[in-house]
C-alpha cells in the first residue's frame, strides 16, 4: 500500500502539467479559442492518449548534489462522462535514493476504471490485480483525466498569447515567476502535493509561496476545425528551499490526443472485477504476514 502510494504521488505529479511554443500572428481571440477547444474536448467525451514525462530531481544533502531521474510513458483510451478509462504506464526509474524506488525500473503498470473504482496491475505483485475507490485515491491529488491538463492553462489565460502554426491554434504560456505564482496557485499546490517535497509540506516546512518558477513553458495546440486539443506540451523548473537546502525540479512533458469521439465504453475483462481484491486487504494482509515473521525470527 505505502509503494503504491508512492507510485501514485509520482504520478500524480505528472498528471498535473502542461508547455508552451510559438509561429505566426493571429489576430483570434485567446480565451474565445480556449473555451470553444474545452466545450469541443466535452462534447466529444472519448479520446486516446499518449503522454511522456522526463523528470529530474536535484536533491542536496550534507556532502554533495544528487539526481534522481524518471521516465513515464503513458497510453491509454478514455471516456469521461461518466468516467472510464483503459491505460499502461511505463515506467523507469534510475539512480534513485530509496531502496523503495529501485522496484520502478523498467515496470509496465496496467489501470482500469469504471464505477468510481480503479482497478490496478503491478508487476510487483505477480498478476494479481488490486483495485480502490476513485475517492480514496483522491488524497494523492491524482488526477485520471488527461484532457484536465487543460484547466491549469486556463487559470494563466491572461497571460497566454495566440499564433498560427499550420492547421493549429498555439495557445501558449511563457510565464515570469511573480506573474504564473499569481495566476497558477493550483498548478503550485498540486506541485506541494505531489512531488519529493510532499512530506516537507505535511510538516509546514515548505508552503506555496516557498517555490520559485526559473522556467515555465506551457502550449496546447488546438485544430482550427474541430478545436479539439490535440497536443499539450510543457517544460517547467521549479526550486524549493527548505531547511536551509535547495531541492530542484525540472519536467519535461508531451502529451498527445486522438480518436476523439470514437469510444463509447471502456470494457474491463470480467476476470479483472470478479478477481480484484481490495488495496486495504492486501495491505492488512502484508502487515499481518509482516507481524508474523517477526514473531517467528524473535529469539
Amino acid at each position: 500500500m505505502r509503494q503504491n502510494a508512492l507510485l501514485l504521488c509520482v504520478i500524480g505529479l505528472v498528471a498535473s502539467f502542461i508547455v508552451g511554443c510559438g509561429g505566426a500572428k493571429t489576430s483570434a481571440n485567446v480565451e474565445d479559442i480556449y473555451q470553444s477547444s474545452v466545450d469541443a474536448m466535452a462534447k466529444a467525451n472519448s479520446y486516446s492518449f499518449q503522454m511522456e514525462v522526463d523528470q529530474t530531481l536535484d536533491i542536496p544533502d550534507e556532502q554533495e548534489m544528487h539526481t534522481v531521474e524518471s521516465n513515464l510513458v503513458m497510453n491509454g483510451k478514455m471516456v469521461e462522462n461518466p468516467l472510464a478509462m483503459e491505460m499502461v504506464i511505463s515506467m523507469n526509474m534510475n539512480d534513485s535514493l530509496m531502496e523503495e524506488l529501485d522496484e520502478f525500473e523498467n515496470l509496465d503498470l496496467k489501470y482500469f476504471i469504471k464505477d468510481q473504482v480503479v482497478y490496478m496491475q503491478n508487476p510487483m505483485f505477480g498478476d494479481l490485480w488490486v483495485k480502490e475507490a476513485m475517492t480514496e485515491l483522491a488524497d494523492f491529488g491524482f488526477a485520471f483525466e488527461p484532457s484536465a491538463l487543460s484547466t491549469y492553462f486556463g487559470h494563466g489565460l491572461k497571460q497566454a498569447k495566440v499564433t498560427e502554426e499550420d492547421r493549429y491554434y498555439v495557445l501558449s504560456i511563457d510565464g515570469t515567476n511573480e506573474q504564473v505564482k499569481k495566476s497558477m496557485e493550483m498548478l503550485l499546490d498540486a506541485i506541494i502535493n505531489n512531488s519529493a517535497v510532499s512530506s516537507l509540506a505535511e510538516e509546514g516546512a515548505v508552503k506555496t509561496e516557498d517555490f520559485l518558477i526559473e522556467k515555465l513553458s506551457f502550449t496546447i495546440w488546438i485544430d482550427k476545425q474541430t478545436r479539439y486539443q490535440e497536443k499539450i506540451e510543457m517544460d517547467l523548473g521549479l526550486s524549493v528551499t527548505a531547511e536551509g537546502q535547495t531541492l530542484k525540479i525540472q519536467q519535461i512533458m508531451n502529451a498527445s490526443f486522438h480518436d476523439f469521439a470514437k469510444h463509447k465504453e471502456i470494457l474491463i475483462p470480467a476476470e479483472v472485477v470478479e478477481k480484484a481484491i481490495d488495496i486495504e486487504t492486501l495491505w492488512d494482509q502484508s502487515m499481518e504476514l509482516y507481524d508474523l515473521d517477526g514473531l517467528i525470527q524473535e529469539p
